[in-house]
This record gives C-alpha cells, structure tokens and sequence, in this order.
C-alpha cells in the first residue's frame, strides 16, 4: 500500500516517522514544505522514507505527487492559520483529481470540541469541515486523529541522561510550551482543577505511541477510516501524576490552576498582544486557553473517546505510571 506523510520535519514528527515506517510493509514519501525546509539532496530519505519536493500552492504539483497514492497523512504545522487552511484546500482538491483513497488532514490535538476554545486551533474545524463537505462527498475516506496531550510534557526540563532514555522521555519534544506549568525536575506541576475543586481528567499519549497507532490505522479495512479516531495512552488527573511522582521520591509544588484563572491570564495575555505582536504572549494565550479546557475536564475536550484503541487492540501504549517509573 502506497502512503504519503505530509510533514514540515521536525524532531517531534521525526519521531512519529521512526515509529509510524519501522516495521510496517508501507511504501511511504514525507512531502516537506519547500519553501521553509532544505534537504541535502545527497540525502533524500528519513527513515527509509523518500523525500518529494512540491508547490502547496499548486495543486498540479501536488496532483502529480499524490498519483497511486492511496493513503494521505497530514501532519503539517504551519503559524499562519489561513495558510494551513488554504494548504489543506489544496491538498484535498489534488486528493480527489489523483483518485487518493484515504485522507487525514492535520490535527493531532485534544478532543474535536477544544478547538473552538484555543485561538490557534480553530483552524482545525475548518478543516474538518471540508473533509465533511468535499472529500467524503467525492467517495474519499476522511479520519481525524486526536491524541490529546502529548505525555512527553512531563519529562520537560529534565537533566541530561543517556540518549535512549532521553529518546523515551522526550520523543524528540524540544520546545518549552508547558514549562511554566510543568517542570517537574524543578518541582513544579500546576494541577487544573473543575468549579468544584477536583482535579479535572487529561487524555494524554505518548509521542511514539502516535506513529504507532497511526501505522496500524492505515491497515484498517474499509468503512473504519472514519470521523474522529482518538488515541490515548491514559486518561488521568494531574494530581495522579503527583502521587505517582510521590511514588518515586520526587516531590512537586502542591498548585493549582482553576478556568477562571486560565480567563485571568488570557486577559492579560490579550492586553500584551494589543500593545504589539508578542510570540511569548501568543504561545502563552494558546497555552492557557487548553488548560482551561482541561479545568473544564469535558468529554470531547481534554477527554474524549479512544476509538483507535479500540480498532487497532495490537497497539499497546505507554501508561502514564510506566512513563513515570521510567522517566524518573
């Protein structure tokens, strides 16, 4: 079977590759985007995957790179939202002239219904919806995939450790998205929490439990790449995170973070970015826009159904105590 990953190539969707191709008898292309990534054309693989060079801006380019294809996978991450939109019109248009069987547009976040609540993910429904009104319309199969957190969070700031077990703990996340509410090695975990008081339930999956999971929904028979197909290593509150760092040895700030302080911190966030654009500040917003979405702790949002698990039981993914016991 003929399957192409789209992808801009980062050291997170490296990971993905690696676990989504090892293993798998599928003939896979990564299509970066051209104008931002520049491959040495001595090198024109990763993971045994071969690369092709194309126009998201034309659909003949992407067309005449999509034919046999059977299989498309979008894990494109671009800033500008309307980019990613009009990219993804694209690819589905090319989708449906070169006869593509099977197409994923770029998600890979929480349940469907956070994506209005979180600025820049809104972007998303957008993309669903065309999948809905275009692509199923045209006999092409769509699926949405959703994993939630990435686990791999929970390992952010850690101190230097041999490369495998750096490998396992940060499956190639560098970034510092989460660090101002976790940086466990330096004692802090901010715990949202409902109205109520309760610490509220998260849905989280490893990094390379992902392209697991995503390499065994490419051999689903027809009829099963449909709608949103969730995955999820565990669905667990913070505070069981706490205890099973408690567990350990490893002692954590005892703080939490409620909606109405999420709503406080936008607040100000917004006052930032009206004065001038702020990238600290827009990360900052989009961060605290998902905590409150994972205060509130609704099914669909920070929870939401592991459909995937269900279709593919082969895959067994990283718990989040064999995470911790792991990690540290």
């Amino acid at each position: 079977m003929e399957c192409r990953l789209l992808t801009d190539i980062d050291d997170i969707w490296e990971t993905f590759a690696d676990e989504a191709f090892k293993n798998q008898e599928i003939s896979s292309q990564l299509l970066p985007l051209q104008s931002v990534f520049a491959f040495d054309v001595h090198n024109n693989s990763v993971y045994g995957a071969p690369i092709s060079y194309v126009d998201y801006g034309s659909t003949d380019s992407l067309t005449s790179a999509l034919k046999g294809i059977h299989t498309l996978i979008s894990v494109l991450k671009v800033n500008d939202p309307m980019a990613m939109i009009s990219y993804h019109s694209n690819l589905l248009k090319s989708c449906i002239s070169a006869k593509v069987s099977r197409y994923a547009p770029s998600d890979w976040s929480m349940g469907p219904s956070s994506h209005s609540k979180v600025d820049l993910l809104a972007h998303k429904d957008r993309l669903w919806q065309d999948c809905q009104e275009i692509g199923i319309k045209n006999g092409i199969e769509c699926a949405s995939f959703h994993n939630g957190m990435f686990m791999n969070y929970l390992a952010q700031g850690k101190l230097t450790c041999p490369a495998e077990d750096e490998q396992f703990a940060l499956g190639g996340l560098e970034d510092d998205l989460m660090l101002q509410y976790i940086d466990i090695p330096h004692g802090k975990l901010v715990i949202p929490i409902d109205n109520q008081g309760h610490s509220s339930p998260t849905s989280m999956t490893h990094i390379g439990d992902i392209g697991t999971f995503v390499a065994a929904a490419v051999d689903l028979p027809p009829g099963q790449w449909t709608g949103h197909l969730g995955m999820v290593g565990d669905t667990c509150t913070f505070q069981h995170v706490k205890h099973l760092l408690t567990e350990v040895g490893i002692q954590v700030q005892h703080e939490t973070i409620t909606a109405d302080q999420c709503d406080e911190k936008i607040r100000d966030l917004d006052e930032q970015l009206a004065r001038g654009f702020n990238i600290g500040a827009l990360k900052g917003k989009m961060v605290a826009q998902m905590l409150k979405v994972q205060c509130e702790g609704q099914f669909g949002g920070s929870v939401f159904e592991s459909s995937l698990n269900r279709l593919c039981p082969q895959v067994k993914p990283v718990k989040i105590s064999e995470f911790i016991q792991r990690v540290y």
